[in-house]
């Protein structure tokens, strides 16, 4: 499927003279969509082998070329919608689609073999950009419309609308066009398993853009094994005594468990503490002289609270973001562990990390919600 000729025209008028791109190259989806009264005989994974029997039975859909797909993840009183289009890999080799995190090879490995195996994709990598009003009027037009697609998962709701006339088709990606620089919020596992499929390139892969201002991010916490024969009392005193902690107090059980900016909730048996940091959070954006890391409370607690007193637990993570305290509470019990809660990165201090070309710890974002797995599918194959 070729892309409309207005965003062709402007991928190519972003060259510079040596040829190198300046922007981001996004064109239209080329995907199977999912029909929710069918979606129980969707296989799990699905092969490139199976699509044309799916779209025969009805389980998926055929996508109008071109095509303009918005897509809403609402979350109790929490939504955001952007767009799902290909993005272009090489904007990931060269650093226009940049990441905040460490990846493990051995997980790109197994995604990047899954993916070749299958020949299909069927999540897409969730990207934020900056906000582009014109396109958030265009995108808000398209999603007043009656959906096409409505599905119900563990609360959430997933809602997609399909637009595929000529004049919302251009005025879209012409918006898209437009966008110097995009950033991965979830799935730099799956982008680096795209990269290592792609054989040109000219390879794209399967995205979601939502705009910065819609996103939110929880905080992950952290459930570290305690020292043998270390006295709570002991404990509490060596983390107080941490140069990046500026005091350290039990919360009464009144008080709000979940920390602000600037500090970290600590689960200890059977109390909760609140540890304030010492960093340069006043100031937003923080001076050009401040290290972007500095500011990102899961980086000092990872580096500079968890790893001198509880070296053996830096970055042990085994509840997700959308842990309460209740569960951290119940697992630090059961595992004789101590249990931390850092407040969430900002969306700008993600970017600001990335921009620099810094990477935080694994796990230090949980973006959330996250984008439906099986709802588009996409042939990994032939993309070209």
């Amino acid at each position: 499927m070729s892309a409309p000729q207005s965003l062709s025209a402007r991928v190519a008028a972003a060259r510079n003279p040596d040829g190198r791109n300046t922007g981001v190259t996004i064109r239209p989806p080329r995907v199977l969509v999912l029909n929710p009264e069918r979606a129980a005989h969707l296989p799990e994974p699905a092969t490139a082998g199976q699509l044309p029997g799916l779209v025969e039975r009805g389980v998926l859909h055929r996508l109008p070329e071109p095509a303009v797909l918005v897509y809403r993840v609402t979350s109790g009183a929490h939504q955001q919608t952007g767009v799902v289009v290909e993005v272009a890999v090489d904007d990931y080799r060269e650093g226009r689609i940049r990441r905040h995190e460490a990846t493990d090879h051995g997980r790109e490995r197994q995604l990047a073999e899954l993916t070749e195996r299958s020949g299909v994709e069927q999540l897409p990598v969730t990207l934020a950009h900056q906000e582009r009003p014109v396109l958030c009027e265009l995108i808000t037009r398209v999603a007043a419309g009656e959906p096409h697609v409505r599905v119900t998962r563990e609360h959430e709701e997933h809602t997609v609308w399909i637009a595929h006339d000529t004049d919302t088709v251009r005025a879209v990606y012409d918006e898209l066009a437009e966008l110097a620089v995009l950033y991965i919020a979830d799935g730099h596992h799956r982008l680096a398993a795209a990269e290592r499929c792609a054989a040109t390139t000219c390879s794209f892969t399967l995205a979601v853009l939502f705009p910065r201002d819609q996103l939110r991010i929880l905080g992950y916490p952290r459930c570290v094994p305690r020292p043998a024969g270390t006295p709570a009392p002991v404990l509490l005193d060596q983390l107080a005594r941490q140069p990046v902690v500026a005091r350290l107090h039990e919360l009464a059980p009144s008080d709000a468990i979940r920390p602000d900016h600037g500090s970290v909730s600590m689960y200890l048996e059977g109390r909760w503490y609140r540890l304030w940091l010492h960093q340069p959070h006043t100031v937003v954006p923080p001076p050009a002289t401040v290290h972007p890391l500095s500011t990102v409370d899961t980086v000092l607690l990872d580096e500079a609270i968890i790893a001198p007193v509880l070296p053996e637990g830096k970055g042990n993570t085994p509840l997700s973001g959308r842990a309460g305290t209740a569960a951290i509470a119940n697992w630090c019990d059961e595992h004789h562990a101590v249990g931390f809660l850092p407040s969430p990165p900002r969306v700008d201090q993600v970017m600001a990390v990335s921009d620099a070309g810094h990477v935080m710890p694994p796990k230090s974002t949980w973006f959330d919600p996250k984008a439906g797995h099986g709802l588009f599918l996409r042939q990994s194959a032939g993309d070209r």
